[in-house]
């Protein structure tokens, strides 16, 4: 997915949020047409809404791991540069113990040439340094081998590094997927439970919170808010850059105190566990009784190596 696809996609999440919260409703019924009809539109308009942010978070995951790939590539290419100047440097210091040897040979030969006698001496000295000159180089030109060839696995370790983390994102990419699955399947059976509730138009007075336990998540307790009250339009949000991949946003969300409505920042956090997904609060205009609600769902982490944490 491009930038501009990116872009795209925000504005259209951003004027369905600002239409849905803050701008005329879009659902109305006229004459005619069942109120059925409405809650069908309510729902796909729903379940656009977490298309889009399925999108969004694929969209940074993939960010984040160009970043890595990024990153890596930067490290070996700092590594080869390494070994290019070792290379050189160790050539350069061969060459001038080479050319050294070979100078001071041909300074004992014409030496000895302009005296006229072999020095027995001086010779077996000569051939000494010289063998002992061979012997440094051979043992200089191992060292780079060896250099060379843990610089090689030093190279190789970090590809395979690199090969494992792409796997792990990958496989992590995969369980956030089925994650988002699940959760879709949730909210449409929570949907079909919920089926006799009717969307209603009314104007909303008065303040009041209904409390509602369910016990139907295994091992968890769903807890609703049923507000009385319209929540304020969503905020648009900057987000700063992530302090490690590792790290996951959590969207901000206005939070019902009892008595009004507060904007809660969004914010980078590790998740509770690897493959976690954070799933974002959402409210749902239905009817209790004869009287219109907000019912606001509590933002949660799902996936990952445990079930649910809910915020």
């Amino acid at each position: 997915m491009s930038y501009r696809d990116l872009i795209m996609i925000g504005g259209a999440l951003s004027l369905f949020c600002a239409g849905m919260f803050a701008g005329p409703p879009l659902l109305r019924t006229s004459a005619g047409v069942p109120e059925v009809e409405a809650t069908k539109v309510a729902s796909a308009d729903r379940a656009e809404l977490e298309n889009l942010k399925t999108g969004l978070v694929e969209v940074d995951a993939r960010e984040k791991e160009a970043a890595l790939r990024a990153q890596d590539q930067q490290r070996i290419r700092e590594l080869e540069e390494h070994i290019v100047a070792i290379r050189q440097e160790l050539a350069s210091r061969d060459n001038a113990r080479i050319e050294s040897v070979e100078k001071k040979t041909e300074e004992l030969g014409n030496q000895l040439v302009e005296n006229g006698k072999a020095d027995e001496k001086r010779w077996d000295q000569a051939m000494k340094a010289i063998v002992e000159v061979k012997e440094s180089n051979e043992e200089a030109s191992n060292s780079i081998k060896r250099a060379i060839v843990t610089l090689a696995k030093s190279v190789n370790d970090q590809q395979e590094a690199i090969s494992d983390q792409q796997a792990e994102i990958e496989k992590t990419l995969e369980s956030q997927k089925k994650e988002m699955k699940k959760e879709i399947e949730r909210v449409a059976a929570e949907a079909a439970e919920n089926k006799d509730d009717e969307i209603s138009l009314g104007t909303v007075t008065n303040t009041s919170t209904v409390l509602v336990t369910r016990n139907d998540v295994p091992q968890t307790k769903s807890v609703y808010v049923y507000v009385d009250r319209t929540p304020p339009p969503r905020r648009i949000e900057v987000r700063s850059i992530a302090p490690s991949y590792r790290h996951r946003w959590v969207s901000g969300y206005w939070r019902w105190n009892g008595g009004s409505f507060s904007w809660v920042s969004g914010y980078w956090t590790l998740p509770p566990s690897t493959g976690s997904v954070w799933i974002s609060p959402t409210y749902v205009k239905v009817i209790r009784g004869s009287k219109p609600y907000y019912r606001c769902s509590p933002g949660y982490w799902t996936g990952g190596s445990s079930r649910k944490h809910r915020r």
